[in-house]
């Protein structure tokens, strides 16, 4: 009679222990089910809906700027990203997922893709990513994500290097009329200085011709405008953009952001500052590398 029951109490745990084990190939589908929520989210530029995809500690790392760490930060993040790119379209496919025993961690692998980048929207990138998934209140939730860009780098410090040329048809000047022509040029001059001029015609027809010498460390250079405007300082936000700021009778305007385009072929101006006729504006401004 002992002996049976002992075997009663072997088989019941040995039973108990079979059903506590996770089911691994419903926990891949139920992550696979979340990640095409994800995906659908970001297709459809809802940037509330992806953030809802991370765990209230979940942290995205993204190049050239600091960890993201929890969904409203992943939100303002993606906000951004699509009034920067506003015609992008985000794909993604996944390799492979792997699952812990236990059935609360998961490691996700694959390939992401992007075209459409930038104000003209003819930029494009490409790499690979890891997504770690953990389980909270039985739902999965994005604990980690890093992405890596296997396209060629172009935003190498000194990358505005050369010749632009002002696209009027992508710019908006507010207050206008918009010059009629501008070309803007860089020069590397070694131990991180930089030698920028501009020149061109104005709306009126008469031409008009500026610059200035300077290095990307937060200094003030004095302008040589007869505008107000006294001053400027430049420093770089990432390898991709350049905050700048200026300094009209003592009082400091800006930020205006440069930024370079994902292919490098384009950059754009946005922010307050003081045009040559001592206007304060508010423009969106774009030139292409020449």
């Amino acid at each position: 009679m002992q002996s049976l029951s002992r075997t009663l109490v072997v088989t019941a745990l040995l039973f108990l222990a079979a059903c506590s084990k996770p089911d691994l190939a419903r926990e891949e589908q139920a992550i696979r089910e979340s990640d095409a929520r994800w995906l659908k989210a970001a297709q459809a530029r809802d940037a509330a809906g992806e953030a809802a995809i991370f765990a209230s500690d979940g942290v995205a790392y993204r190049e050239h700027i600091d960890p993201l760490v929890g969904p409203a930060a992943f939100q303002a993040f993606t906000t951004k990203f699509a009034t920067d790119n506003p015609k992008v379209s985000t794909t993604w496919s996944t390799d492979a997922i792997r699952i812990a025993e236990s059935g609360d961690v998961a490691i996700q692998t694959g390939e992401y893709r992007l075209t459409g980048l930038g104000p003209k929207a003819d930029g494009e990138d490409k790499g690979r990513f890891v997504t770690v998934w953990k389980k909270v209140n039985g739902e999965w939730k994005v604990a980690n994500d890093i992405g890596s860009t296997t396209s060629p780098d172009a935003a190498q410090a000194g990358w505005e290097t050369g010749t632009w040329k002002l696209n009027l048809a992508q710019s908006k000047f507010n207050p206008g009329p918009p010059p009629r022509s501008e070309t803007r040029t860089w020069q590397d001059r070694g131990d991180g200085v930089q030698t920028f001029t501009a020149e061109g015609v104005d709306a009126q027809g008469r031409p008009f011709s500026y610059g200035w010498t300077f290095k990307y460390d937060g200094t003030e250079y004095p302008s040589g405008l007869a505008t107000g405007l006294t001053a400027l300082t430049f420093k770089r936000v990432d390898a991709s953009t350049v905050e700048f700021t200026q300094k009209v009778n003592g009082k400091v305007i800006g930020p205006i952001t440069r930024t370079r385009s994902t292919d490098g072929k384009s950059l754009t101006y946005r922010g307050s500052g003081l045009n040559l006729q001592g206007q304060t504006t508010n423009d969106v401004i774009v030139f292409d590398k020449q």
